[in-house]
């Protein structure tokens, strides 16, 4: 837990380095380049938060009086990542923030100890689709389909083409059932019979 406070610290000093950096580039070059580093900090952080994805909980952990500590801060790191993107209009730590909030999701019965399911992804499945129609009804339902900035609309032709190239890898990828070949006959099964007697007058 110490190594992870320390480590944690270094990369939150440079999260914030960065961005402070950045603020004064503007919106000019490096500051592109510098957002990407941030949000690297910034999930590098979370990983370290996070103890299900970096090590795995054991009961020890759980006995830790920082085990409760961690599990605050993977549901708070999210919630402040995705505040920040917002306001700020930062697409890389949006997407980071994202992907920790459903790492966040996803390890939650791991560290609570609770029992998995069969149906899990199913509900899993449904929250997350219900969240993408909640956020987009309420884009749409701003002023010129968008609020603060944002839209639900595809802008950039090189997004449209980026779901038809993940849709062309999904479809190459998928396993497609092939009916086993059925086993060779044994020629010495059945052979050598006389007089259509299949065989009974055969040697075998």
């Amino acid at each position: 837990m110490v190594q992870r406070a320390v480590a944690g610290v270094i990369l939150v000093a440079i999260a914030s380095a960065v961005r402070v950096a950045r603020v004064d580039q503007g919106d000019e070059y490096p500051a592109d380049a510098l957002t990407v580093i941030e949000a690297a900090a910034w999930l590098g952080t979370y990983l370290l938060v996070n103890l299900v994805v970096s090590s795995g909980i054991t009961p020890l952990d759980r006995a830790a009086s920082a085990f409760w500590i961690t599990y605050a801060g993977i549901w708070l790191l999210p919630v402040a990542g995705v505040w920040v993107a917002l306001c700020g209009r930062e697409r890389p730590l949006l997407l980071v923030s994202i992907v920790m909030a459903l790492g966040t999701l996803l390890s939650n019965k791991e560290y609570l100890g609770s029992t998995r399911y069969e149906w899990d992804p199913i509900v899993f499945g449904v929250l997350l689709m219900g969240v993408a129609v909640g956020v987009r009804r309420w884009l749409v339902s701003g002023e010129g389909e968008m609020r603060h900035g944002y839209t639900a609309s595809r802008l950039l032709a090189s997004d449209q083409s980026t779901l038809g190239s993940l849709a062309m890898v999904s479809a190459v990828h998928a396993e497609v059932p092939v009916a086993p070949a059925a086993p060779p006959v044994d020629p010495s099964i059945g052979g050598g019979g006389r007089s259509g007697g299949a065989g009974a007058g055969g040697s075998f």
